[in-house]
């Protein structure tokens, strides 16, 4: 017997079901409504879920010292992107644990988890599912092991992605080290049963469906970073101040110049952390740290034996680490499947990134209930469908929700630009009526809704005849 098995990947920060009155992500919202519990009408012998904390998530059971440091690490992890090969072997693992020959694989996510389904996807195209292991115990399925197998798979999928550059035209400089990973992908299918034992043969499995909320492929989010070198600059400061004591040498002599020098330093890399160029020395330095190396994303095809996929996209978000990554889609990848299901669907909603994968106070949920019930409905209209717990999934969607502003509602903190969208994908329809509105309320102004990434849009030109154009907007973005 076929079974669903649901693999539930969530944002940075996210880790939904600590509290009954959390603000959760739509990703959760999803695994809530098709796990199987005491509750739940999902039948646990036809499906199983899974869910991965976002990156940077932290227990909540810990001391005051513990949580405090935990923050601390949970901000560099957020802002270096550490731990990302951790949440794709996590979901990896559940898949090594639970899949058996036959069943369907469904991968979805949010935001830097969307980036996490992504990879598992592209790590199954690679590998494939481990059925058997060298020795005489076989494939052992328990955790330890498990993750341990997904951890070696990660290392054959990220192999060779630093020296990758996706913009190039060249595929030779695209993907440099493509031939090398092929080679070691079809090791480990030989070695596990999972696939075609040729390089550039196929795995025995990919996922069914891969569908998420706002893919984010920046890893390294940089614009928080100065939380954590601000307060580095004045410990090292601090140091120089006991060191000179207190007196006239306070600001005289080598412990002054010291201090102004850690002072100095310290507001240059905050002012390159939040204001500096994608370019900049900086992140460029950032690149190269062997920690961000190995997942620069490279793979923005969809792999051609994945049925059916889905992405929604934010139309509004303006912070420079949240630059959506589509699939690059062609008459290939967006053909309509043999039983008449469109295959992929990359479609805008109006609202800034959390708008769009959720994570709001419910009460300011409206804009992030479109892009779930969207997504909800397409996975239940696949052929074969998750199971869905009547009762587990009530939504309460509105084209005139409110609309938020994380650079109004943190002045100074993160990095923004003015982003146009591509015109790849529709837009959704609930876009059309906010356009059409007289008002919708942005964050703290109500006001008429017209995005300047929609002015060349042809589904949006015409709300746009009678609109000045934004200072700062740079048509050549769209």
């Amino acid at each position: 017997m076929a079974r669903n098995i649901l693999i539930f990947s969530d944002g940075t920060g996210q880790a939904g079901g600590l509290t009954p009155d959390q603000e959760v992500s739509n990703v959760y919202k999803l695994y809530r409504a098709t796990r199987s519990d005491s509750d739940s009408s999902v039948d646990a012998r036809k499906q199983i879920a899974f869910y991965d904390a976002g990156l940077g998530t932290a227990p909540e059971n810990l001391g005051v010292l513990g949580r405090a440091w935990r923050r601390a690490k949970n901000l560099v992890a957020q802002a270096l992107g550490l731990g990302i090969d951790q949440n794709i072997a996590d979901c990896y693992a559940a898949i090594i644990r639970y899949w058996t020959p036959g069943d369907r694989i469904f991968l979805v996510g949010f935001s830097r988890g969307a980036f996490t389904a992504r990879c598992v996807g592209g790590l199954l195209a690679h590998c494939g599912v481990p059925t058997t292991a060298p020795g005489p115990d076989g494939l052992k399925r328990d955790p330890k092991s498990a993750n341990a197998l997904a951890m070696r798979a990660v290392k054959i999928y990220q192999h060779g992605s630093v020296e990758a550059h996706p913009e190039a035209d060249d595929p030779a400089l695209r993907d440099p080290r493509r031939a090398e990973r092929l080679r070691l992908a079809a090791e480990f299918r030989r070695e596990h049963g999972s696939g075609s034992p040729e390089p550039g043969g196929d795995s025995n499995a990919v996922p069914y469906f891969i569908g998420v909320f706002d893919t984010v492929g920046t890893i390294a989010n940089l614009g928080p970073l100065w939380l954590v070198i601000a307060p580095a600059a004045l410990a090292v400061g601090a140091l120089g101040l006991c060191w000179s004591g207190i007196g006239p040498r306070l600001l005289t002599g080598a412990p002054a110049v010291f201090f102004a020098l850690a002072a100095g330093l310290g507001a240059r890399l905050v002012y390159e952390s939040r204001y500096g160029s994608e370019n900049g020395w900086l992140r460029q330095a950032m690149a190269r740290l062997p920690a961000l190396k190995p997942f620069r994303f490279y793979d923005t095809q969809l792999n051609a034996r994945v049925p059916f996929a889905r992405h929604a996209m934010s139309i509004d978000e303006n912070r420079d680490d949240f630059r959506v990554v589509m699939w690059d889609e062609d008459d290939d990848t967006a053909i309509m499947a043999e039983n008449g299901a469109r295959r992929m669907r990359q479609r805008w909603f109006a609202g800034v990134h959390s708008d769009i994968g959720g994570s709001y106070p419910e009460a300011e949920s409206r804009l992030s209930d479109i892009a779930l019930e969207w997504m909800a409905k397409e996975m239940k209209g696949l052929p074969d469908p998750p199971q869905f717990s009547a009762g587990r999934l009530n939504l309460s969607p509105s084209p005139l929700g409110m609309q938020h502003d994380e650079l109004k509602a943190h002045p100074g903190l993160l990095p923004g630009a003015r982003l146009g969208i591509e015109r790849r994908g529709a837009l959704d329809e609930s876009v059309l009526l906010r356009l059409s509105a007289p008002a919708a309320l942005h964050y703290d102004v109500t006001k008429p809704y017209r995005p300047e990434g929609l002015r060349t849009h042809p589904q949006a030109a015409e709300f746009y005849r009678d609109a000045p154009t934004s200072a700062g907007f740079a048509p050549e973005m769209i």
